[in-house]
């Protein structure tokens, strides 16, 4: 049995604080047919995170960019890929050793599997562990159930070439929430499959770029918010709406214009609530 190449994507900007873990934890891999692929993105940090990529040799791939954001790092590494499958990891995160081997065993268990999403769990700066996701779904069939489970972090995700073919690259004009929205992009196509065998780990410490993005996280929380309202329909978020009843439509607008209020969308917000009113006037 022929198996797949994984490409395993490590975009990183001064990240010389973690990113030898990172490599580390996909070399350390029990499955052999892999490429790391780590792609600078323009560091500032006086050749540090040069310095620690150069290091592995040609056990990586290497490239340097001028800075683009994540998204142009993964775009950098999609097109020169040589993997049948697609995996992203973030320079400060670490995945378990049975990571690859169990995904590619569901690959080849079910052919019409496209993608799979593993356990989460979140370490501390020194690597120990703070605590492990509950998902409360197993497979992802739409972009409402992604949303459910926080946007599917694509860091626990193995994904089939093909799909980037269909849905196209990530959105490099939005910086921090370009994974939610390629997820939801995704989940409009494609079911995910749980690895319910492994785990990528979710390091928390203050360098992360949630904590020092905070007000560029807020600006693309209103482009996801955008993307949502344009590329997702009701209909894509609850396929089963032909035989849901006026009340359950109701509920749904309601939760969907909650999600718009949360992230400060309150023109979006508001659309909902209205169609939530008129359902619920029907029912």
């Amino acid at each position: 049995m022929t198996m797949p190449k994984v490409s395993i994507v490590i975009p990183v900007y001064n990240g010389a604080n973690f990113l030898r873990e990172a490599i580390e934890s996909v070399l350390n891999q029990t499955y052999g047919n892999k490429e790391i692929i780590v792609v600078n993105d323009g560091s500032t940090d006086g050749e540090q995170t040069d310095a620690i990529a150069r290091s592995f040799g040609n056990h990586i791939q290497y490239f340097r960019k001028k800075n683009g954001g994540v998204a142009s790092a993964l775009n950098m590494a999609l097109r020169s890929m040589t993997g049948e499958l697609f995996a992203w990891l973030s320079h400060d995160d670490i995945i378990s050793q049975n990571r690859l081997a169990t995904d590619v065993r569901l690959f080849q268990a079910n052919k019409q599997i496209r993608i799979t999403f593993c356990k989460l769990a979140f370490i501390d700066s020194q690597g120990q562990k703070i605590k492990e996701c509950e998902y409360s779904l197993k497979t992802v069939t739409n972009p409402r159930e992604a949303l459910l489970l926080g946007g599917v972090d694509m860091g626990t995700m193995t994904i089939h070439k093909s799909c980037f073919d269909r849905v196209g690259l990530f959105d490099e004009g939005n910086r921090t929430t370009q994974d939610v929205t390629m997820s939801l992009t995704l989940a409009k196509h494609y079911s995910f499959f749980h690895n319910n065998q492994a785990t990528k780990y979710t390091r928390e410490h203050l360098e992360r770029g949630t904590n020092t993005m905070r007000e560029q996280v807020k600006k693309d929380s209103l482009l996801l918010c955008d993307f949502l309202h344009q590329q997702c329909s009701f209909r894509d978020l609850f396929p089963d709406m032909d035989t849901m009843s006026h009340a359950e439509i109701a509920r749904g607008w309601q939760w969907l214009g909650k999600l718009y209020r949360y992230f400060g969308a309150e023109k979006y917000a508001e659309e909902c609530f209205e169609n939530m009113n008129k359902h619920t006037s029907i029912s």
